[in-house]
């Protein structure tokens, strides 16, 4: 076995780790990533909306609402990603892990191939522990993938917890105290022994070039160290590998999460023109609008989107990404738009906090990625004071 053993840090991170320093260069490959994980979402959702078509509307509801709760899942996910790099406050809050776990199930199923078996074994009395919920979902996401790429011809996949405690002798040490271990095991090809020391390694990785960035088990490291736990790999080749990690028990108390409803929400009315250089990111994004009952057009260049607007007069309010190639940002074109379409509402989004802070105060600002309710007020907003698009949300 080899054991990563940390205590709690009084930081998220510790500047002077060499991993950390490394970390910091990568916002160029987690940009990368935001843009890539809404299409894998947006894939998923097209293939299941297939699956449903001609079964009976209560059904596809109950799919609908599921595909929403894990692309939530998603943006939440992607954004804790981004911030693995700029090193932004978490944002721990005490849980219950069964119900976590449970509602982690959709990801997990979606992440692993059809070919592999994913069992539960996560008793009741399982204490709560205090987690950044987000970095908490992403770890386990990046255990996952890691051991489908492990299981290529197919095989299994088991989540399980127990209570331990140091009086008990049955906690690696230097842990003290009481802990949940939540252990991921799979039964694929294993890691060599050789191997093992390097796994929580950033950029470390044994997959091919242009299939892996080696960032997701020094992520899973990171996430342990920021809980206050440690994080543990034991594996023989063809016997497959459990990882497991370490949380300290929490006293705090479990607030269950909150979901805005349908209602909550509203429908929009009007025509947006969205910006994104990423068709990926712009489709996904032109879904949410349409389901929110706005028409889209889209444009992938500022310089697009400024002859759109001089085309069809029917746009009502441009949404438009900050980052983007050529010569003029989205920034830029917000400052356009207002010189040459006085009252035309601009509502800008970005995955980097850097970006939101340079921007005047005089324009709606959403931080990628955004969940519906978020995306649905910041529009009402705009739309409802054109002449006030102040705000960050």
């Amino acid at each position: 076995m080899t054991l990563i053993s940390v205590p709690r840090p009084k930081n998220a991170w510790n500047p002077d780790r060499p991993m950390n320093a490394l970390l910091k260069t990568q916002m160029e490959h987690l940009h990368d990533a935001e843009k890539r994980l809404p299409s894998r979402l947006r894939s998923e959702i097209y293939v299941n909306a297939i699956k449903t078509e001609g079964e009976a509307a209560a059904y596809i509801r109950a799919v609908t609402e599921a595909i929403h709760a894990a692309a939530k899942r998603g943006e939440a996910l992607t954004r804790q990603l981004l911030a693995f790099s700029r090193r932004e406050p978490l944002n721990p809050t005490a849980v219950n892990l069964r119900a976590r776990i449970d509602a982690l199930e959709p990801i997990f199923q979606s992440s692993l191939r059809g070919n592999i078996t994913i069992t539960y074994d996560i008793p009741d009395d399982v204490w709560p522990v205090e987690v950044d919920v987000a970095e908490f979902e992403l770890a386990l996401l990046n255990i996952a993938i890691n051991s489908r790429d492990a299981m290529p011809q197919g095989g299994a996949f088991a989540v399980s917890a127990r209570n331990m405690s140091s009086s008990e002798n049955l906690l690696p040490a230097p842990l003290q105290g009481e802990f949940v271990a939540l252990a991921l095991r799979d039964s694929g090809m294993g890691i060599s022994s050789e191997i093992q020391p390097k796994i929580f390694d950033p950029f470390f990785t044994t997959k091919a070039v242009g299939k892996g960035t080696g960032l997701g088990l020094s992520q899973v490291y990171g996430f342990a160290q920021n809980a206050g736990g440690t994080v543990a790999v034991a594996s023989r080749v063809g016997e497959g590998t459990t990882i497991t990690i370490y949380l300290p028990r929490s006293h705090a108390e479990v607030r269950p999460a909150e979901h805005p409803s349908p209602e909550s929400i509203g429908a929009g009315e009007g025509t947006i023109l969205v910006v994104d250089d990423s068709a990926e990111v712009a489709e996904v994004t032109s879904s949410m609008l349409e389901q929110l009952g706005y028409r889209v057009v889209r444009a992938t260049t500022a310089g697009d989107a400024l002859e759109r607007l001089a085309d069809d007069a029917a746009i009502d309010l441009v949404f438009s990404d900050i980052v983007m190639p050529g010569g003029l940002s989205g920034v830029d074109l917000a400052r356009e738009i207002r010189a040459r379409h006085s009252g035309m509402p601009v509502v800008l989004t970005t995955g980097y906090s850097d970006a939101m802070q340079e921007i005047e105060s005089d324009f709606i600002v959403i931080r990628k990625p955004f969940e519906l309710s978020v995306l649905a007020k910041s529009l009402r907003d705009a739309l409802t004071r054109p002449d006030d698009n102040a705000g960050r949300m």
